[in-house]
């Protein structure tokens, strides 16, 4: 029907975010909920041709070396050459559960306000959300956000 190419947009979504994009971008263009499963099928398919071709084919080739490492040139848990205290298991998934209420709340603000502004625009905010997280992981990678509090 014609949530063809809905699903077509939310599938090249998903192959560049992940699930969650698949099913934001589904939500946001309004795809049926047959059409979103046939998708899923399809997509599923087509993993199980794609990934054991994609091994056979790797599998001509060696492994590549490891790289060393014992870097001298500031290697994991270094901060500007100065070490960085490690967290503990339960302090990390705190601050990974606050940092996702945070970007949440703030993903449906933007996502409600932009969805308010364009009647003709579905709900947002799980866009909205996942642009902030992405930009959020961009700009502090893995490590660096509490490093820059910690000083």
């Amino acid at each position: 029907g014609g949530d063809g190419i809905k699903i077509a947009a939310a599938l090249l979504a998903k192959n560049v975010g992940g699930g969650l994009n698949y099913v934001a971008v589904c939500g946001c263009l309004g795809a049926g909920p047959d059409s979103v499963a046939a998708g899923l099928c399809v997509d599923n398919v087509a993993a199980l041709v794609y990934f054991p071709v994609t091994s056979m084919l790797a599998s001509r080739y060696g492994d590549l070396e490891e790289a060393d490492a014992n870097d001298d040139e500031g290697g994991v848990g270094e901060v500007d050459g100065e070490k960085e205290e490690a967290t503990s298991p339960v302090e990390s998934l705190s601050n990974a559960f606050a940092l996702g209420a945070v970007l949440t709340c703030l993903g449906r603000l933007v996502g409600g306000g932009v969805s308010s502004s364009f009647p003709f625009l579905r709900d947002l905010s799980l866009p909205a959300t996942t642009l902030l997280s992405v930009a959020f992981a961009t700009y502090y990678p893995a490590g660096t956000f509490l490093s820059t509090f910690a000083r």
